[in-house]
């Protein structure tokens, strides 16, 4: 699993005017297919192609669950 830090790392690494897009999951009545879309970054909270899972104060993820006292960032849409 890649974490924030790495993923930064290597973003370091491209041009700053690079645009980031993300693939969508786009579905009509019989078929599905994807595009790619720019990434919106929210101010708080969610967008339609981010969101942040925080699990570390979740009172509904006990210990021994794998989601226990994690974060995770997924990136993508519908």
């Amino acid at each position: 699993m890649t974490t924030v830090a790495q993923l930064i790392e290597y973003l370091q690494t491209l041009p700053l005017d690079a645009e980031v897009e993300v693939m969508s999951e786009c579905r009509g009545s019989y078929e599905t297919y994807t595009k790619f879309e720019p990434l919106q970054i929210p101010e708080y909270g969610c967008s339609d192609n981010l969101e942040v899972h925080d699990f570390r104060d979740n009172q509904f993820v006990k210990e021994g669950d794998p989601r226990f006292g994690r974060v995770y960032v997924d990136f993508g849409g519908r």
